[in-house]
């Protein structure tokens, strides 16, 4: 069984339990970056992401306002970004996934998200 242990480094606004957010920004990247258990950076790892826009209509009602799908490869410091946008006033819900490493979900308003993965279950780079 392959562990991965998910570390996110926000710019934080209070938020209800269970969902992330991230200051809202005019465009909205992932800067992601990824090690092994040891710390070790992990370069060329392909990072693959999906995303569906959601407009708030109501506290339970959402409305899909559009998808994005990107990735990137990891450089030889572990990191990549993948630059979405503007969202501005849009719920941005979705996935980043490593493969045979697993996902994770992501849920934010739009703007910078930062992303430290450490991938227990992931090879070491020598």
């Amino acid at each position: 069984m392959i562990k991965q242990v998910l570390l996110l480094t926000l710019f934080i606004h209070p938020i209800p339990a269970g969902i992330v957010y991230a200051s809202a920004l005019n465009e909205t990247r992932v800067n992601i970056s990824i090690s092994n258990a040891a710390g070790q950076p992990l370069p060329d790892l392909h990072i693959s992401m999906d995303l569906y826009f959601y407009e708030v209509i109501a506290a339970d009602q959402l409305e899909v306002r559009g998808a994005f799908s990107d990735g990137c490869t990891t450089d030889e410091h572990g990191a990549c970004s993948i630059l979405v946008g503007e969202t501005q006033d849009l719920l941005l819900r979705g996935s980043l996934d490593l493969g045979e490493y697993g996902s994770r979900n992501l849920e934010w308003h739009g703007g910078a998200l930062d992303v430290a993965w450490r991938c227990v279950g992931c090879s070491d780079p020598n």
